[in-house]
């Protein structure tokens, strides 16, 4: 008898921030996960939800969820346990809503950013980018090279062109975000890595402000396959580094207006400290 495959719908790159509503964030993740799985697929399989968190060094939000101390105390949410230390599944009353993978981006020393998704270490920012994709792929954990704003240009643009054409690992993926603008050609590195049967991995990459809370689960990718909700973790990464895993992608990046508004809050923050 054959094991009906479950349907992941997948946001690869979130952030939590303290200016958000805990409560309003998760609900528009599950929200806009169903939306977008029952807008593209209708063959009626089983739906799994899952964030993957790349958190900064300096945040630890999975660590405070999984104490449920950060929810209201009439809150209808929890956090549920799994079998692995790097996931935890949000449930609303006793019904499962989503899974939530621990998870780092790490900033190296060229500036490039490098997402490590239900890792189990600890890689501090300020090493080559070369050092933190070894450590990742020796211990059998996916590494994603993440697209940035002007971050894929000139030297930089070359570093990652080398890593490609070096690790021809199944633990070495690229990642898009919905920060690249809509008019923005698809990179040259994107079609590289295709070329390479290197994976793209989508997220929506919320910035630190009160009404990116909305963001989450907007931009994603899904994939098929078995699916153990006691090992959430366990189960995406052996979908993901199985040959011949087709990759959907689904969501929208901004639009010109969205991506400079977004752009001009970021700078007005970060130099200005508006």
């Amino acid at each position: 008898m054959m094991t009906e495959k479950t349907r992941l719908m997948v946001d690869g790159h979130v952030h939590i921030y303290d200016c958000y509503d805990l409560e309003k964030f998760f609900a528009t993740a599950v929200k806009n996960l169903e939306h977008y799985y029952h807008s593209l697929y209708s063959n009626g399989n089983p739906l799994a939800k899952i964030l993957l968190l790349t958190e900064g060094k300096t945040n630890d939000f999975f660590s405070q969820l999984k104490k449920n101390t950060d929810f209201p105390n009439n809150s209808q949410y929890q956090f549920i346990k799994t079998k692995e230390n790097v996931s935890i599944i949000l449930a609303k009353g006793k019904e499962p809503q989503c899974c939530v993978l621990r998870g780092r981006q790490i900033v190296t020393k060229e500036n490039l950013e490098v997402l490590a998704i239900a890792s189990k270490q600890t890689i501090e920012d300020g090493l080559p980018v070369e050092t933190v994709i070894e450590r990742l792929i020796e211990k059998h954990e996916i590494a994603v090279l993440a697209w940035g704003f002007g971050k894929w240009f000139f030297k930089r643009s070359k570093i990652i062109k080398d890593l490609i054409e070096k690790y021809r690992s199944p633990y070495l993926l690229l990642g898009d975000n919905s920060a690249r603008p809509t008019f923005w050609p698809v990179p040259g590195l994107f079609k590289k890595a295709r070329a390479l049967n290197i994976p793209l991995i989508n997220g929506s990459d919320p910035l630190p402000f009160k009404e990116e809370v909305h963001k989450v689960g907007s931009y994603g990718f899904s994939v098929e396959g078995d699916f153990n909700p006691k090992e959430p973790a366990k189960s995406l990464w052996n979908i993901l580094i199985s040959p011949g895993t087709k990759i959907d992608f689904f969501g929208q990046r901004d639009r010109a207006v969205s991506f400079f508004k977004r752009q001009s809050k970021i700078y007005l923050k970060k130099y200005l400290k508006f």
